[in-house]
């Protein structure tokens, strides 16, 4: 048999190597200088891979820095540094804690600007075709992998439905007599076996199997093999499954189709999930340096593990590293520090009810002691207790504004749990006609198929609903979102305290910094109307998103349970002096001084130190407070205002109103859209 010629060739090559002692010696001593040189290479000699990187304190723009205490006194701190722009959201993301998807500070592209925008006046329809396009791409793309992915289900479910048929045509060797001479060899042959096939015995039988079904009469291994494939001793009734195998590869064409398909299956796959990686955009920001401190249950095995010593090492390396940077803007420290009376003084309560607390030398100190959040002057607004310490703030940064803020669950949070709910309703659905058993059926709703269908739906809503409470609790209520804005950086504080019932085994603590430098060249502010749970609570709300850019990048800030002009009032006092216009200038160019005095008097009233309030329109239908307008500095004044309005499309119900205010630094647009007057006449 087999086992004898592997035998006979064994020895024959060993007698072949006996005779030429000389072959053998060469080839022992070829393989043993090739494990010698490779065990040479593979020794260490020289450093494997060399990287060296060099950062200039003044192109740094972002830095993060986090704890996170698990079981086992077990602790985990980072400290993260980006330079030159601003890295995008993933970068910020990726291995932190408190990266759940909901954050109300963060890096956009421009391009998601100008979709976000909800009026299309100054924006650019170009970009909003580019921005709609990319959008439809990702959407398209993710449709595309979601359409493969079951297309391979299907193609391998009928693969599976293949080898569920060759186990039904394997039922006809099993149930074979035994002996020979009673009844084996008058049932196992192809007459019988094709009868047996088309009577409809097993409705998945294919007649193709009989060409391989045959009497097998040798006891040899071979043979007691082959019997054991059915559960029987030789001799036996055999060949079901070869027949099978057999049968289904006569078809070149369908076989060829198989190949094919699984090879497109694979395929299609790794380049749907390729696609869509490329597609949402999750390659994340090499160019950052990454610190991480362990500490371990137990004494401190390295000096870096005492996090006692290291967690205030690493605050004062971040307040020493933005000092070093803010050397170079020592002139904007010097105006900003003049001007800290005229910055609060146009500031509302929402964002100007902060103490500072410099007593604190650590988190742990300062958690123990104090709370981040602590009560504010009413109950729709909260303070801010400051740590500075903590943070790192510089002795030459002003903090400007701080305030809290809530994230929101949108629309992508709710999908999975949808998605699940939905397919958990059809499952239960079709689980009687899987099992034959009722077993999803709650009791007091009878049965049938209507009893079955509002147990489904029961379970479904409840489902959905636990995991929406749940992200609600774990994710909004469970962590606190501060916001603190100083006259050189935006800090976003995130912290979530110990809480056993959430199985949070110990405080986590996140802290994003976005350098900006008073150096913001562009503001812009998107306000939306309350809806209808804010309006019957009477809110005194004006949610919004605020977004700036500076020359490190775009930044969005979320106001969602506040007033989003607060923080655009914030916003525009971090801009440099500036002198563009002058009234000399003016002159010399043609324009008169006094009329344009003329028209800033009828739309603007000075109301503080650089702050000024704009005139609505009379055409404005709701009486609404007007809007104060904050100067960055007491230098710049208004020179000219201008009131344009845009009618709507015929099918639209809404006008748009544009006040144009020039200033000596820049330019301010306020646009809103008002409903039509309806006039009979």
């Amino acid at each position: 048999g087999l086992l004898s010629a592997q035998v006979a060739f064994e020895k024959h090559v060993w007698a072949v190597l006996s005779r030429n002692h000389a072959i053998a010696v060469g080839l022992i001593v070829v393989v043993v200088f090739i494990l010698s040189l490779v065990a040479w290479a593979k020794c260490p000699q020289d450093y494997a891979t060399q990287v060296r990187q060099t950062h200039t304190v003044g192109t740094i723009s972002a830095a993060q820095f986090a704890f996170h205490s698990g079981p086992a006194c077990r602790r985990t701190t980072r400290l993260r540094l980006f330079f030159g722009k601003y890295p995008e959201q993933e970068a910020l993301d990726k291995d932190m804690n408190l990266g759940s998807g909901v954050h109300v500070v963060g890096p956009i592209h421009r391009e998601d600007l100008v979709s976000a925008s909800p009026i299309a006046g100054p924006l650019s329809s170009a970009a909003r075709n580019r921005s709609s396009a990319s959008n439809a791409v990702i959407a398209f793309t993710v449709v595309l992998s979601i359409v493969t992915v079951a297309d391979s289900a299907f193609s391998w479910l009928d693969r599976s439905q293949a080898v569920a048929h060759m186990a039904a045509m394997r039922s006809f060797c099993i149930s074979a007599p035994t002996d020979e001479l009673n009844g084996g060899l008058s049932y196992c042959n192809q007459a019988q076996c094709v009868a047996w096939a088309t009577s409809g015995a097993v409705p998945e039988a294919d007649p193709k199997f009989c060409k391989g079904v045959r009497w097998f009469n040798d006891t040899q291994q071979h043979g007691i093999e082959t019997c054991l494939m059915y559960g029987r001793a030789a001799p036996c009734c055999a060949g079901c499954i070869t027949g099978g195998a057999k049968g289904f590869l006569d078809d070149e064409y369908q076989t060829l189709k198989s190949v094919l398909g699984v090879v497109a299956d694979i395929g299609a796959l790794i380049f749907s999930f390729l696609a869509s990686r490329y597609a949402l955009n999750e390659s994340v920001a090499e160019d950052y340096i990454d610190v991480s401190l362990v500490r371990g249950g137990g004494s401190h095995r390295k000096q870096s593990s005492n996090t006692e010593m290291t967690e205030p090492l690493s605050t004062q390396f971040l307040e020493r590293v933005f000092g070093k940077a803010l050397v170079d803007v020592a002139a904007k420290q010097t105006t900003a520090s003049g001007n800290t009376h005229q910055r609060r003084s146009c500031l509302a309560a929402g964002v100007d009810n902060f103490e500072l607390c410099d007593w604190a030398q650590d988190w742990d100190d300062f958690f123990d002691n104090e709370n981040l959040i602590q009560q504010g002057h009413s109950c729709w607004t909260a303070g801010v207790s400051i740590p500075t310490r903590c943070l790192g703030i510089h002795d030459l940064e002003d903090v400007l504004a701080a305030w809290v803020e809530s994230p929101q669950i949108t629309l992508l949070h709710m999908m999975p749990p949808l998605l699940i709910a939905v397919t958990l309703y059809f499952v239960q659905i079709k689980w009687p006609s899987i099992t034959g058993m009722d077993l999803m059926l709650l009791p007091g709703f009878g049965s049938g198929s209507s009893a079955m269908e509002l147990s489904a739906l029961l379970f479904a809503v409840l489902f959905f609903a636990f995991c929406i409470c749940s992200m609600y609790v774990f994710f909004i209520l469970a962590v606190e979102h501060v916001v603190i804005v100083t006259s050189h950086r935006i800090f976003y504080v995130r912290h979530r305290r110990r809480c056993f019932l959430c199985c949070i085994l110990g405080p986590e603590l996140r802290v994003d910094i976005f350098r900006h430098d008073r150096d913001v060249f562009y503001g812009i502010m998107h306000g939306v109307s309350l809806s209808l749970i804010q309006r019957c609570l009477r809110l005194p709300w004006a949610p919004g998103n605020v977004f700036m850019q500076s020359r490190y990048g775009l930044l969005q800030l979320v106001r969602a349970h506040g007033k989003a002009t607060d923080v655009y009032n914030v916003v525009s006092q971090l801009t440099q002096p500036s002198q563009s216009l002058t009234w000399e200038g003016l002159r010399r160019a043609g324009v008169d001084p006094r009329h344009c005095q003329d028209m800033v008097r009828g739309a603007l009233t000075k109301v503080g130190d650089a702050v000024y309030s704009v005139e609505s329109q009379p055409d404005e239908l709701f009486s609404a407070e007007p809007p104060d307008i904050c100067l960055g500095h007491a230098s710049e004044t208004p020179v000219f205002c201008w009131a344009v309005k845009q009618t709507g499309h015929l099918g639209s119900p809404y006008n748009t109103n544009t006040d144009i205010i020039v200033t000596t630094g820049r330019v301010l647009l306020w646009s809103r859209t008002c409903y039509k007057t309806f006039d009979c006449r």
